[in-house]
């Protein structure tokens, strides 16, 4: 009897084995379903971390397009200067810097000086105020408006034997060939060629 009514006199003291056990349990239950709340919280809010981070990117790219399209008009227009009357490209061999270019190389296959290429390698030639004679040698990456020949253009030129690939420094270049020289003076029109070249004969 007196250890029963000890027992109650803990029990309402609030010194119950049982407020013990109760204590116990709740730190149990709390120590280790922690762990298992943490990560599920952690994947709930990925999806909303990854979105942001898409649109960032996103919003960099646009704003990245936008300050790049002064420079890509720029190339556009300077470009077509170079393009006979009534000629019409499907891209612009042209582009603004920061486009990965590839070392220059001579194609593999059989090319013909087409009015793009021509066009091409005479605007660069223009755009860093190159001579037409045969051994000049023409910086593949353009100075003003700036940019640079795109690969394929490139590669087409050299195969064409419009120039060789050659080099100032580190520079990559276009070494003006006799035919080059020639294509140029035929193929663009005669305000670009007075403009940028005069109205000298080839070298």
């Amino acid at each position: 009897m007196g250890t029963l009514a000890q027992s109650r006199e803990r029990q309402q003291a609030g010194d119950s084995p049982s407020v013990g056990l109760q204590w116990w349990r709740s730190m149990a239950h709390h120590k280790f379903r922690a762990p298992l709340l943490w990560p599920h919280a952690s994947r709930d809010h990925l999806p909303m971390a990854a979105g942001q981070a898409r649109q960032r990117s996103i919003a960099e790219d646009l704003e990245n397009a936008r300050r790049r399209m002064p420079m890509r008009l720029d190339l556009d227009s300077f470009y077509r200067e170079f393009l006979p009357v009534g000629a019409s490209v499907e891209s612009i061999p042209l582009k603004p810097l920061g486009f990965a270019v590839k070392p220059l190389k001579v194609h593999s296959s059989p090319r013909r000086a087409t009015a793009r290429a021509v066009a091409a390698l005479a605007a660069a030639a223009a755009a860093s105020s190159c001579k037409l004679q045969a051994g000049e040698k023409v910086p593949r990456r353009l100075a003003q408006p700036a940019g640079v020949v795109e690969n394929g253009a490139a590669s087409d030129l050299l195969r064409a034997g419009l120039a060789t690939p050659s080099r100032v420094g580190p520079l990559e270049c276009f070494e003006l060939t006799r035919e080059g020289v020639e294509a140029i003076r035929k193929t663009i029109p005669q305000d670009a060629q007075a403009t940028y070249f005069g109205k000298g004969e080839c070298a």
